[in-house]
């Protein structure tokens, strides 16, 4: 998973498992599904409570693992769930909540890659980065961005 500054130039990459970037794919795609995955449901019993998602922070970096915390607003006032950062970036796309990140983790954000071809020349890649922005309701400082193959 990427994580790409709004208004900046950098990016915080997470790695993620497979079954989480399918996860995460289909919230970024608002994908219908016919049973509720783990992250809709846990959005579904956050509403259910009479409480709301108001922001994911990814808080710090541990010997090459990123934490993140889930902060739910409820009768009890805020209380700040502690979560995967895959998990939490789910929830914030299915429930419109701002991605942020602390100090620590931001230091590990690193420039945009820019790929420079020669004038002429046509790249034989078979991959391209596809850069889509969460809907613009989504404030935050980080973005998810989404990868896709391309065959031929």
């Amino acid at each position: 998973m990427i994580l790409a500054e709004r208004g900046g130039d950098r990016w915080l990459p997470i790695w993620i498992g497979p079954a989480e970037a399918t996860a995460l794919a289909l919230a970024l795609e608002s994908a219908e599904m016919p049973r509720p995955f783990t992250y809709k449901l846990a959005a579904g019993l956050v509403e259910a409570a009479g409480s709301r998602i108001t922001e994911v922070k990814v808080t710090r970096l541990l010997e090459r693992v990123f934490y993140a915390v889930v902060v739910v607003q409820g009768p009890g006032g805020p209380r700040d769930v502690d979560a995967r950062p895959s998990d939490a970036v789910s929830l914030a796309v299915a429930s419109g909540a701002p991605i942020r990140s602390s100090p620590a983790p931001r230091a590990a954000a690193r420039p945009a890659a820019r790929r420079q071809h020669r004038p002429g020349h046509r790249p034989r890649a078979t991959t391209r980065r596809l850069k889509r922005s969460a809907p613009p309701s989504r404030a935050g400082p980080w973005r998810p961005v989404r990868s896709a193959q391309v065959v031929g």
